[in-house]
């Protein structure tokens, strides 16, 4: 499988994810619960599949790509950016 089409697929799993976190974050949880482990897991899995997507991205340079492919390149280089700038703004909101 060529990197672009792996990219392609990297993308549409965090955009899933996005989802999945945007209709989390509407729900009111009161208590930590077994639900918190799971939401854990997936912001992990969130962040690998950036990185994983973003290097599929940066890989598949040189291939020749479909229109799909080329907003799965744009989708991934502005998620990967978006999570380079949350760790930054946390790392230096959160040092004193």
């Amino acid at each position: 499988m060529k990197y672009s089409k792996r990219s392609l697929h990297f993308a549409w799993i965090s955009i899933v994810l996005l989802t999945i976190f945007l209709i989390l974050s509407q729900l009111d949880r009161n208590a930590s619960t077994q639900f918190d482990m799971v939401i854990a897991y997936l912001i992990t899995f969130q962040y690998i599949s950036i990185l994983i997507g973003f290097t599929c991205a940066i890989l598949s340079l040189r291939e020749e790509k479909t229109k799909m492919q080329k907003l799965s390149f744009w989708i991934n280089v502005f998620l990967f950016i978006g999570l380079a700038f949350f760790f930054i703004f946390n790392y230096f909101t959160n040092s004193h």
